[in-house]
């Protein structure tokens, strides 16, 4: 069984995710997952660390269950010998050349590649301000990165002032494809015309497609249950850090 394999094992015997392991070692998942993968190994210092962490022992990961601590190497146990032979100022000189190099091989780091995934961005403009017409350029899209574990599926530009200060003429937006609830903000699209607002539901089935910066409240749009012939179609539910609040009417 090899480093990472056995760190999986006492990862998950431990009940903890990727995540949750990484932020109590203060390091990146993607740093930990090179570990799991075994593409790097951690320092003794780290291995102490998840040892402590996971509940297991340090001889345990580094698969050398009947020894207290790590295999030295003959050079290692050479240095070891040599510097308890050193006087202090022997001892602080080899210290401050071991830290500088330790430092400059973290400097040396390859750069970790932090994980991403591609969802389409579409091209044309969702209005938050005039609508723009439908043409055949709407399904055309490019690809937008997010971070991996973002739960976006879409995003698209932002185009006009109307959903001030929540989201920014020229912005991108993130979005995840779900039918709207009431309260939330949505792309959609109202006779081939392409909007984001806040959308509200009343008991009727009425919906009210409203504007946060109240300035342009003439952009307001109803939809009257039953009784409007226009086609209003969902795109999708746009992301915020935390829920809009209604504006005041």
């Amino acid at each position: 069984m090899t480093f990472g394999q056995r760190l999986i094992e006492a990862r998950e015997a431990k009940k903890m995710n990727q995540k949750q392991l990484a932020e109590a070692l203060g390091i990146t998942p993607t740093r930990l997952n090179y570990w799991e993968k075994d593409k790097r190994q951690p320092d003794v210092s780290m291995i102490q660390a998840l040892a402590e962490t996971l509940d297991v022992s340090a001889d345990f990961l580094i698969g050398n269950a009947n020894r207290k601590s790590p295999t030295l190497s003959g050079e290692a146990l050479r240095l070891a010998k040599d510097y308890d032979e050193l006087d202090d100022h022997g001892q602080r000189t080899v210290r401050v050349v071991a830290d500088e190099e330790l430092v400059r091989m973290k400097e040396e780091e390859p750069e970790e590649e932090t994980a991403t995934k591609k969802i389409p961005l579409f091209r044309q403009a969702m209005a938050a301000g005039p609508a723009e017409p439908e043409n055949e350029q709407i399904m055309a899209w490019d690809y937008y990165d997010v971070p991996g574990e973002s739960p976006a599926d879409f995003a698209i530009h932002i185009n006009g002032t109307s959903m001030e200060p929540w989201l920014h003429d020229g912005s991108v937006a993130l979005g995840v494809r779900r039918q709207p609830r009431s309260g939330e903000v949505a792309a959609m699209s109202l006779d081939g015309e392409y909007l984001v607002k806040q959308i509200v539901q009343d008991h009727l089935g009425n919906f009210y497609l409203l504007s946060l910066n109240r300035a342009e409240s003439d952009k307001d749009v109803t939809i009257w249950a039953g009784r409007d012939t226009r086609t209003l179609t969902w795109i999708g539910v746009i992301l915020t850090e935390k829920p809009v609040p209604l504006p005041q009417i």
